[in-house]
Formats: C-alpha cells, structure tokens, sequence
C-alpha cells in the first residue's frame, strides 16, 4: 500500500491549532459551524447555526448537541458513536460529508448535510460539526431520479465541471461541456478514462481510500482534493459526489468547483494572519512575551520584555530564563520546577521577585504555557511577564491602610457594627460594641436582631434598617433604647449608613451608636434642676413685685404728701425740713428700683430697646439732669460736644442715660470741690465708641478697684457722709453687659478717674429724641373742669390723692375703694379720667380695664394705671390691654397734674 502525504506543519502546535481551525472557520463560512467537547456539549455555534436551528449562541452554549439539534430517534445512535470514539478514537463518520435528519428549535426536522472533523486544542479533544441544510438540493436529487431529461438538461447546462463515474470500476459513463473546457479533455476521452486518470499519482492512495469510503458511507459526500489537467496542471478543487442509478449501474455523480485561487486567496491570509500575530507581539510594551526552548532557553524576545528586563534581544536569545530569578530561587531549583510543572500540567502561573539586567528586582506576574504539536510533542514554553511591582505596593499600601482603619474601629469608643444588606446579619463588630451588648464577636457575626433582643425592640431595628437601604441616605437616630446582656437597657444615639459602590444597591448597613445613657440621666438631672431654678426665680420674681408693691405704697404718701407740703410751704426752714423728707424717700426709692433693674437683669427678664442713639443729645440731656447738683457742689461740667456730634451707638436711649447718670453723679459726688467733670466720645477697636466721664476728684488706690461693681460695696465710703447704696456701678455694668458693650475705670491716685463705657457704633436716624409731649394745656389749671373717679383700697393714697386733685378747684373727686363699686359709679357718673389700683380687695385691677374698655359707654375714657407694681413686663401687658398711661407708686405729683391739665383740658363731661 502506498504511503499518505501528511499534511505540512506550518508553525507550533498551538499557533497551528488556532489558524488551521480560523482557516477552516474561513472557507466554510456560508455553512453552520459547530463546535463540541467529547462529551457532547456545545462550545462554540456561529451565526449560520443561529439561522439553520432558531437557537441564539448564548442560549445554546453549554447544552448537549443531542438535546439540541438531533431528533429523538437519532439521539441514542449519537451518543453511541460518541461513546465510542472516547474508548477507540475512532468514528465512521469523522472527516466526512454526510447527511442526516436535523432538529430546528420549532421541532420540525429536515435534512443537513454534515462534516464532522475531530481537532486537539488545548491537550483535549474538540469536534467541529459543518453543517447545510440540504433539503433544497434533496428534492432536486429526487427531481433528477424522477426525470431523466431533467437531469441531462441540468447536467449538460452546470457551469461546474460535472462527471459521473461507475462506483465499481471508477469508469467515467458521462462528463458536462464544463468538464471538457475545464479539464481539456474531449467528451469521448472521458469516457475512456478512469476517475484516477485526472488524480495526481501521489493522491491517488489516499484518493481510492476516500472513494472506498464514499461508496460505503452516505449517498453524498464533498471533501477538497486535488485534480490534474490533460496539460498537467494541478489544480485544487472541492468535490461534491452523490450516489445515484444511470442506466442500471451503481454510480456517483461528481461537481468538482476549482478552488485553486480560493486557496491560494486563504494561504496569504493565513500568512498575513501570522505576520500581524508577530507583529502584535512585538510591540506589546507592557508585558514580556518570548518563546523558551524545551530546556528553557530564549528563543524569542518581545519589546517589552526588553523594556521590563533590560536585555537586548541578541543579548538574551539563547540563554537560560534562570538568569531572571534571584540567586536564593536558583538555588532552591525554582526555575526548573516552574518548568516541570509547566511541562505537566500544560500552564504554570506565580507571583514573585524576578531580576533585570542591572540587578534591580521587581515584583513579577509570570505565566508559563507549554506549547505542543499535533502529535502532543513538547515544542517549548510561551512565558508571559508582567511588572506588578506599582500593584504589589499598592496592595500593601491597602492592606496597611486597611489595618489602620481596623486600629481605629477597634478603639473607637462608640459601637460599630456591619449588617449584609441581604438578611441583616451581623459581619463586623468592634469591641466597644462587644462590651456594649455584652457578646463576643463569635457570637455576634452571622446573627441578626431577633437573636438576641425582643421581638418587638428587633422589629424596630430591622424597619430602621430597611428604611435606611432603600432610601440609600444616612438615618439619624437621636435616642434609640436598646436592651443589653449586662447592663439592662441603654439609650444609643444611632447613626446608620448604607454601604455600596455608587449608583448600585447597597451591600452593606453600617451603625455607629453612642451610649448616651449617663448624658440623658445628666440631661434629666438638669431639666429638673432648671425646672427648681425657675420655680425659685418665678418665687422671687413674685416676691419682688410683692416687695415692690409693699414698699413703693408708704413711699407713696411719704413722697406724695412730702410734695404738697412743698407746694404749700413758703418759709425756708420748714421747706429744708420737707427737702430732706423727700430727698430720704427718693434715695429710698432709686435704691428700690436698682435693687429690681439687677434683679431683672440677672433672670434675664429686662427689657430692652436697642435703637440709634445720638451721643451729643445723650450728653446734653445728661448734663441738663446734673447740672443743679454741679452748681452745689461747684463742678465745673464739660463736653466735648464736636467729637461727639453726629455720632450714635446702638443703645437703649432711657438705660444708657440712666447709665450716664449714674456715672456723672458719682463723678460729682466723688470730686473735689472746685473739680471738673468732662464726657468725650473717641473711636474704639472693633467699630465701637468709647463714652469716657473724666473727674479731677482723689482717684481710686489700685487694690480696691476689683471691687468697684460689686453690689452693695462702696469701698469704705459709707462713714464718709455721701449719699449712696453701693448698687449704682454694679447694676451700670450690667446694663452695659446687656446692652452688648463694655464699661471699665482707669484711675491715678491724687489726679482722678475716667470710668468709661464702649458701645457699638451706628449710623444714625432722622426721628428726633422721645419724650413727653411739649404742648402747653390750654388756658390756667384753675380753668380746669371734669370728674375724676379714683378706685383705691388704701386710705393713705386716696388722701393723697384728694389733696393734689385739691389743686385743680374745678376737678370733681369721686372714689370707691372695691372693684364692682368703682364700675357701678364709672357707669353713673361717667367719668372723664379713672384712676386704678391694680390691687383691690374685691376684683383685679385687670379685669376692671377689661370692663371699663368693653363697655360701649366708658370704652372711650381714659383709664390711668397707678400702683407700686412697676415689672416692665406688666405696664407692657396692660398697655397693651387698653391702659392709657402707667403711673408708678411713690406718685410724682407734677407729673400728675400734668396728666390732669393735659387730659382734663378745660373740658367736661359733667
């Protein structure tokens, strides 16, 4: 028997695999490719095998070809023959062209014809399976058996080159007008021929084998072949046979389409297919790609494995790749094992330090693939080198991080856990939250909620929970009760935080929860005594009022008949005698109201004004007050009114006077005889104004000045014979404290003091000072005409009363000394001014306004407010209410005829 050609080995095993399977792929590409493993599973299926069977390539990978596309009668028969070939390696129908009944996905069945040819990739067995429907070209077969003329029409007319041979003597019985221009032969040569005669004599073995088989197989097959012209051309051709009946004989009918420079074409892409192959790994930079020898030496060598080792290609070919490795591998044999384990498992892949041309090291990725032949000889090793030295750094840098972070959750003193987002079960617990809940870790991780609190304390956290993954936000949980192992329940301040990559669902739940139990029992321990400090200041608060009430009302007769006494009195010793009365019970009283301005102020309760206030008008009224007192004394009182002029501080106008005051009166009081007494205005840093009071009096020694604003110390100048109550300085700073500002003293011994005051400049309105009206009542007071009700319980103060309004002739008095009484005589008599007490034995003061401003006749008539409660809180509430002015016990009685003349009018009701 004559010896088969093999087949020409163009490259290495694995490169010769994968361009001898893209060529195959290439030249069948109008058919369905399949490719399967030898257990029948499908791996590979092109868009031809899409279109033949209905089934989408990610639908069908994997599956077994028998469930596929073979029909249920033939699937046993398939798998069989697969069977087979896994215990022989051997099937009929491998590297044929037969033809078969196939499955579409819609389950009808038709016919196929297929190649099945058998290929090693990757040391394991694969089949590819070549498949075209047939059914077309059946029904055309059966055309021609049924129809001689049709056939010989079709035949006579192919533009392919058709023969038709005796399957047992191989005897041309007929060949087309095509066969006879294609092969040069006349029509009657042919048929003197034999199928052999047009083979070239080195195929003709392997050809007969080929024709034995097609008479044995099926009734068609189409392999590629070679055939020869009468000229002795060869020419490369895809030959089509089918067995059929002519004239009685067992023949085939053969098309054979010239595939010469379709080969051709395929052979210089296949070369143009290698060189881009090595053209691509020649430019990689970024690993080392090279070829090592059986032993493992460098065959071949890649751009970039000069750019990572440093070796030229004509320094490196030939050498072992052991130079790569540091002395310490080399000894312990690494290379060479990396090798063995390459050689016998087909790959070999490591992390580790390798070496460059200059003794440098870095970290390397290295993987070393065993390359065969078909026949499964070791070729060689492909060795793939990757520079991760920048991955490995970055990877410790993480993993140091990492325990970083670890350090810092461990020692966090507030607990810290981590639930999958999945079924919230605990992954991650600290040990703050250990000691917390009470649990070790190990008894924590893998348990959720319901583990280890009650139902429904756990149905609350896993809502929590589910509220903060879905909305994917941060929940704030100010106070969450918890219940612990040891330590009963507790009070957490809970923030919880979903955890994931952005723009996807979390992964994650963190919960970072203080325990602020100790805080909420302080918190509750200090409301409570808040709650104690406001009962004892409302208690003084009341006792004040009360205190004032008590005391302004003797001040009031003392004062108010003190006044009248004045009025009547001509000669000068009993006038002195009734100046020093009064002068006692205003002293009296400015100590009254100091003591409840600093009362006011300490319980934050002191109302305030702040307004534009201008500097010069604020001196000028000041100096206006104290002007009589500098005149006594003989002080010469100064201005400096040009700094001052046009300037304002943002003060409430009546407590800054009230401060200035203060101040100046000391500065008078405290002076030489004959001193001077000077207020300017000056810049101060931070926007504001400095208000200075400059005296030429003894000065203040260094050691008592820490105790200028303490209340009720007046530094030893009580046996000293100058009026004062210690309280004028402190209540100062406290009302300059209030007002935003600063109040300080500088003093030398022996040349005087400057007490000064720094409030925030502002600019200033155009609205003029406040103050009392300056319209003159018409005509004299004795022209005076009206009826005065005056409802009062205190027998003292309707005295006095009844005695100023003396002074108006023509003013009517009527009184009443209970609430009810004084409406029912206000609706009587219908008064044109009232006079009330708030504190009467029978009805509040209040609710007498009430009455008086619902009544449709009184609602109209003035309604004065007297009494020795003067809280600002309560003049603003019956202000409010309807009274038309408050006059405060001790009565000024100047003013109150004032009010008298000014509402009275020379007018009556009466």
């Amino acid at each position: 028997m004559s010896k088969r050609v093999r087949p020409v080995r163009r490259a290495p095993g694995a490169l010769r695999q994968s361009e001898e399977r893209f060529r195959l792929l290439i030249a069948a590409a109008l058919d369905a490719v399949i490719t399967i493993d030898a257990r029948g599973q499908i791996t590979s299926w092109n868009p031809q095998a899409e279109t033949l069977f209905g089934w989408a390539q990610e639908e069908v990978l994997g599956r077994p070809l028998s469930e596929t596309i073979i029909p249920p009668a033939y699937r046993e028969a398939h798998e069989r023959g697969l069977e087979r070939f896994r215990a022989t390696g051997e099937g009929p129908v491998l590297n044929r062209r037969i033809e078969l009944t196939a499955l579409h996905r819609n389950g009808t069945e038709f016919s196929v014809e297929l190649a099945i040819t058998p290929m090693r990739l990757g040391g394991a067995t694969v089949f590819s399976a070549f498949l075209r429907d047939v059914s077309e070209r059946k029904q055309t077969e059966k055309a021609l058996r049924d129809s001689e003329a049709s056939f010989r029409l079709m035949f006579a007319h192919n533009p392919l080159p058709t023969c038709v041979y005796d399957v047992e003597t191989l005897e041309f019985l007929e060949a087309n007008e095509a066969a006879v221009a294609r092969y040069g032969y006349s029509r009657d040569e042919f048929l003197r021929m034999r199928v052999t005669d047009i083979l070239p004599s080195d195929d003709v073995p392997h050809q007969l084998d080929l024709l034995t088989g097609e008479q044995l197989g099926g009734r068609h097959e189409t392999r590629e072949g070679r055939h020869r012209r009468k000229d002795g051309g060869i020419v490369d051709v895809l030959v089509a046979s089918h067995s059929m009946s002519l004239g009685g004989r067992r023949a085939r009918l053969v098309v054979a389409e010239d595939v010469t420079e379709r080969k051709r074409a395929d052979a210089e892409k296949l070369h143009q297919s290698e060189e881009r192959l090595r053209l691509l790994v020649a430019s990689m930079t970024d690993c080392a790609l090279f070829m090592l020898d059986p032993e493992g030496r460098v065959t071949s060598w890649n751009t970039g494995a000069e750019r990572i080792k440093g070796y030229r290609a004509e320094e490196i070919i030939g050498q072992h790749m052991s130079r790569f490795y540091p002395e310490e591998d080399v000894r312990r044999g690494k290379p060479a094992a990396e090798l063995v384990h390459a050689r016998q498992s087909g790959r070999f892949e490591d992390e580790g330090w390798r070496v460059r041309k200059d003794g440098s090291r870095f970290w390397a990725n290295v993987v070393i693939s065993a390359v065969r032949d078909d026949a499964g000889r070791l070729q060689g090793f492909a060795k793939v080198t990757r520079d991760i030295t920048e991955r490995k750094r970055a990877e410790e840098a993480l993993r140091d991080a990492n325990t970083f972070l670890d350090s810092i959750v461990e020692n966090i003193p507030h607990m810290i856990c981590v639930k999958d987002a999945q079924e919230l079960r605990f992954v991650r617990f600290n040990k703050a939250g250990e000691q917390l809940l009470g649990y070790s870790k190990d008894e924590l991780v893998g348990k959720n909620d319901y583990d280890f609190f009650p139902r429904r304390e756990a149905d609350s956290f896993t809502s929590k929970d589910r509220e903060v993954l879905e909305g994917r936000r941060l929940v704030d949980i100010p106070e969450e009760p918890i219940d612990t192992r040891q330590r009963g329940t507790r009070i957490l301040h809970t923030k919880k935080i979903p955890i994931g990559d952005e723009g996807a669902a979390p992964r994650y739940l963190l919960a970072l929860s203080e325990d602020i139990t100790e805080r909420k029992q302080a918190e509750e321990a200090l409301r409570e005594a808040r709650q104690e400090v406001e009962r004892a200041s409302h208690a003084k608060t009341e006792f004040l009022s009360r205190m004032s009430h008590e005391l302004r009302t003797p001040l009031n007769a003392i004062l108010g008949f003190g006044q009248l006494l004045e009025l009547k009195l001509e000669g000068p010793p009993h006038r002195q005698s009734v100046g020093q009365i009064l002068r006692a019970g205003r002293h009296l009283l400015a100590l009254i109201d100091e003591i409840l301005d600093i009362s006011r102020i300490e319980a934050g309760r002191l109302p305030l004004s702040p307004e534009p206030v201008q500097v010069s008008e604020a001196f000028g009224q000041v100096l206006e007050i104290a002007r009589p007192l500098a005149t006594e004394r003989h002080i010469a009182l100064q201005s400096d009114g040009v700094t001052a002029n046009g300037r304002y501080v943002l003060a409430d106008r009546l407590r800054l006077q009230q401060v200035l005051l203060n101040l100046v009166s000391n500065g008078m009081k405290y002076n030489r005889p004959g001193g001077r007494l000077t207020l300017t205005c000056a810049p101060a840093p931070g926007g504001a104004l400095r208000i200075s009071v400059i005296d030429t009096g003894p000065g203040i020694p260094a050691e008592l000045r820490p105790r200028l604003f303490t209340p009720f110390d007046r530094l030893g100048a009580e046996g000293g014979g100058i009026e004062g109550t210690g309280l004028g300085l402190a209540l100062s700073k406290r009302l300059v404290e209030a007002m935003g500002g600063q109040i300080g003293v500088e003093s030398v011994e022996g040349e005087g003091s400057t007490f000064w005051v720094e409030l925030r400049e502002t600019a200033g309105l155009t609205a003029g000072v406040p103050g009392a009206s300056t319209a003159r009542p018409a005509g004299p007071p004795d022209a005076r005409r009206g009826t005065v009700l005056y409802i009062e319980d205190n027998p003292s103060n309707l005295r006095l009363v009844e005695q100023v309004i003396a002074e108006r002739p023509g003013v009517r008095l009527i009184t009443a000394m209970q609430g009810r009484l004084g409406l029912e005589l206000a609706r009587q008599h219908r008064p044109d001014l009232i006079l009330l007490d708030l504190h009467l034995p029978d009805l509040p003061g209040d609710e007498i306004l009430r009455e008086v401003r619902g009544d449709a006749v009184l609602g109209r008539t003035p309604l004065v407010i007297l009494s020795a409660d003067a809280t600002p809180g309560r003049i603003e509430r019956l202000r409010a209410a309807g009274a038309s002015t408050y006059l405060t016990k001790p009565i000024d009685v100047q003013r109150l005829l004032a009010l008298l003349d000014e509402t009275l009018g020379g007018q009556s009701r009466t």
